[in-house]
């Protein structure tokens, strides 16, 4: 009896071993892949916001319209955004100018 249970024992180990092992490098792996999903969904704002920082400092003058100033940001933005091979949607680039440019607008109504 003790001869068949210490085989057992024997074959069950290295299972369970391999079968832990599959189980933490799929959540490693799915950690790494959320952690990149944050960090390019940052990009995208940090960039959105430099972007429409920069429209509204080239445009100090009043040549351009808020339309005209929200059209130059998207352009830019998505132009930046393709360089670094960022991929956004026509949706989510038109609501995060839109955050930005609110952002933008609240801040310099606080001051």
């Amino acid at each position: 009896m003790n001869e068949v249970l210490q085989t057992v024992l024997n074959q069950l180990i290295p299972i369970l071993v391999t079968m832990l092992t599959g189980v933490v490098s799929y959540l490693g792996m799915t950690i790494k892949n959320m952690m990149q999903k944050e960090a390019i969904e940052k990009e995208k704002k940090e960039i959105i916001q430099a972007t429409v920082n920069y429209v509204e400092q080239i445009s100090k003058n009043g040549t351009l319209t808020s339309a005209e100033k929200a059209e130059e940001a998207k352009d830019k933005a998505s132009a930046w955004l393709n360089e670094k091979k960022i991929k956004i949607s026509p949706v989510e680039l038109d609501i995060l100018v839109e955050c930005a440019v609110k952002h933008l607008t609240d801040r310099s109504q606080a001051q």
